[in-house]
């Protein structure tokens, strides 16, 4: 057990309290999908008739309303002021399935956060429902909006960041992807990884690390078996949405892209570093010029210091958004 609970959820909930946050500042959409049923999007209304650049937001995994009412005011799942980029872009979000857009929530919970979640939720949450919603809503936003320049970027946070490599290489209008605390590969092969760097820390045995990985494996052999259950879960997940999100490597998405790609992790980040390296390691050995990557020493998968958690001299997750739009007017300027 003492080994088991050193591994932590690979996906992250950004919970960045941000007053400025309101409903009003989005217009809402729906989509009748075929197969997914209905697609709950919004669009950032400020100017909405204006022309501008579409910047789509693939927000980190969970349960949870893009925008939450708690008991010390309004917060967000999404990491960054809204009514400001909203000047320079259409700002859209897709709500997951059964979640409402915003949402009374209480604190607890292992994230700080408790929330229901909805069995709607549960039954279709995959990555082929975030991957394929994510097509239909920007196949549809020329009905709604101007698009300046044709100019689509996406951006994809811890889950979202799985899907949006994926996203961008089959939507063809995309110009420019950015990642933050994704993976490269298979995300099963970071608990098996954590174990074996465990045992080399010496924070436990070699004999406990092989028990670890043999029973991780049993349980991805059991996952791959039922992959489509929704009743059967491991560490908070379906097994539908285990086996759907590790049915893919995003190495090979990333791969397919001629674009600009800005990839942003923390060094410290478990999640991340034990593979991520990989893809300059392709981009390298295929001659691939197109990738940006931006190291942040220190920090974990939620852009905190490891080994400073006082955050009261500043949040570093600010300066990782900052960076990412930095980089994101850079390209619309064809810089």
């Amino acid at each position: 057990m003492k080994a088991s609970s050193c591994f932590l959820p690979l996906f992250f909930l950004a919970t960045q309290l941000n007053a400025s946050q309101n409903s009003n500042g989005f217009r809402h959409f729906s989509i009748q999908h075929k197969k997914h049923g209905p697609i709950n999007y919004h669009i950032s209304s400020p100017e909405f008739e204006k022309s501008k650049p579409v910047l789509l937001y693939l927000d980190g995994s969970g349960h949870y309303p893009l925008l939450m009412l708690t008991p010390k005011g309004k917060g967000s799942t999404i990491p960054f002021d809204t009514d400001s980029l909203s000047r320079m872009y259409h700002l859209v979000v897709i709500s997951k399935p059964g979640i409402p857009f915003e949402d009374s929530v209480q604190y607890g919970g292992p994230i700080g956060i408790d929330y229901p979640e909805p069995e709607e939720y549960a039954k279709r949450l995959s990555f082929d429902w975030r991957y394929e919603t994510a097509l239909a809503v920007l196949n549809e936003l020329p009905k709604k909006i101007s698009v300046a320049n044709q100019f689509y970027g996406i951006l994809g946070i811890s889950e979202g960041a799985q899907v949006a490599p994926s996203v961008a290489a089959s939507f063809k209008p995309c110009k420019a992807l950015i990642t933050i605390g994704g993976n490269a590969v298979n995300q099963f092969y970071d608990f098996t990884t954590n174990a074996r760097l465990m045992a080399e820390r010496g924070e436990i045995s070699y004999e406990d690390a092989e028990y670890i990985v043999d029973s991780l494996h049993q349980v991805y052999r059991e996952i791959y078996a039922e992959p489509f259950s929704t009743t059967k879960r491991w560490y908070g997940h379906t097994y539908l949405r285990w086996a759907s999100f590790c049915s893919r490597e995003p190495l090979n998405e990333y791969l397919k892209l001629n674009i600009p790609v800005y990839v942003a992790y923390g060094s410290a980040d478990e999640n991340t570093i034990l593979n991520i390296d990989l893809l300059r390691h392709a981009y390298n050995r295929l001659n691939k010029t197109n990738l940006t990557m931006k190291t942040y020493p220190g920090l974990d998968h939620f852009f905190r210091d490891k080994k400073n958690t006082d955050q009261s001299k500043g949040n570093p997750y600010k300066e990782v958004i900052k960076n990412c739009m930095n980089w994101l007017m850079n390209q619309l300027n064809g810089k």
